[in-house]
């Protein structure tokens, strides 16, 4: 039974992963690994930190599939070890995020399945970080179809969610509608479990609320492009900053003073001028430059730039590393780490796959979380 977690032993995890999040690779590292051959980036890989995944494929040059399993190998691993280091009611809010690579792979599994991709493949992309182990989504892989495979999942958490969806057989936009129903009931469980721990970090709490703000307007943007939806609310989060009404009343809005002056109140601007403002580096961003920009994409009924996306990932992880260092005994240092390791991982798999066709190093650059 997970007790109070004495600060001393705050102290103790939050400077070992600070010390691990500093060996994680830097931009300079990113900016040198961009002008190598592939056959070198991966000799660099098999000589940082993901040697041991590496080495489980002796004989010769590694394929980009390889690599990719290797790099998943060592982000499942790295979080693994930070749950074996943190106990208490630490390793429970620490368990409860990574709850989320559940859906990840059964989303990849089912969606793998039900479009003809390689089981080598799908391997390959597998991050085994919550309660799902390897062994037993290797054991869904094995399966044909998704048929097969649901009944597999009827002990998982968020099981109901999948058999209803499963019941429903939906034609068109099947897979993304079950996507945003796991997550949707993934973090109003997650809200629920924290509100009722007396022992909750309320830090850790804060930062969840954003994170579902950030997910809801991507969704709005989301549904504005692919036609009309007459409830939005079966695909927003309830439990964020931004209440449900507001976003509703954003989503029908067609003059632009008024998307603009509905959108800043959402919060989101300051992430997106200072995430563009860090990748656009010899341009000045304000606020009506990007009030404009993304006024554009839902005049348009598209969803936001990619650049845009990056932008907002790259400032939310700034504003999460700064709520760590103003909350040293919080859970925000391992969850700090956590999402600066699973990007290293995702910035490398970039790389290798960049190179692998041929992409310009400028083009793989803005695929880049640093």
């Amino acid at each position: 039974m997970a007790g109070i977690f004495h600060p001393g032993a705050y102290i103790y995890v939050c400077t070992r992963l600070q010390i691990r999040k500093g060996r994680l690779i830097s931009e300079d590292q990113y900016l040198r690994m961009l002008q190598m051959s592939s056959s070198q980036i991966i000799r660099m890989i098999g000589e940082e930190d993901y040697r041991a995944q590496v080495l489980q494929f002796p004989g010769g040059a590694l394929n980009p599939n390889q690599i990719e399993k290797a790099l998943t190998d060592n982000l499942a691993l790295s979080f693994q070890r930070v749950l074996d280091l943190t106990p208490g009611t630490l390793g429970v809010l620490t368990s409860r995020y990574l709850a989320r690579w559940d859906i990840i792979n059964v989303m990849l599994v089912l969606h793998g399945k039900e479009h003809g991709i390689s089981d080598q493949r799908i391997r390959s992309e597998l991050i085994p970080a919550g309660e799902l182990d390897r062994p037993f989504l290797e054991a869904l892989i094995s399966h044909r179809s998704v048929d097969q495979i649901v009944p597999m999942l009827e002990d998982w958490e968020l099981y109901p969610v999948l058999f209803e969806w499963y019941l429903q057989k939906e034609g068109a936009g099947r897979f993304p509608r079950l996507e945003n129903r796991l997550y949707k009931k993934y973090y109003i469980d997650l809200l629920h479990a924290l509100r009722n721990d007396p022992k909750t970090d309320y830090v850790f709490t804060r930062y969840i609320r954003l994170e579902i703000d950030l997910v809801n307007l991507r969704n709005l943007f989301r549904l504005r492009s692919g036609g009309v939806v007459h409830d939005i609310g079966h695909y927003l989060i309830p439990g964020g900053t931004v209440d449900l009404t507001t976003l509703g009343t954003l989503y029908g809005i067609e003059e632009k003073s008024v998307f603009i002056e509905e959108i800043q109140r959402t919060g989101i601007f300051p992430f997106v001028i200072k995430g563009l403002q860090d990748i656009n580096r010899a341009v000045t961003v304000d606020s009506e430059m990007v009030g404009e920009m993304l006024w554009l994409r839902w005049q348009q009924r598209r969803t936001p730039i990619h650049e845009v996306e990056m932008a907002v990932t790259r400032a939310r992880l700034d504003q999460m590393d700064r709520l760590a260092t103003r909350h040293p005994f919080s859970a925000l240092p391992v969850l700090s780490y956590l999402e600066r390791k699973k990007y290293e991982v995702f910035n490398l798999r970039a790389i290798t796959r960049g190179k692998e066709y041929n992409l310009s190093n400028e083009l793989i650059r803005r695929y880049l979380v640093i």
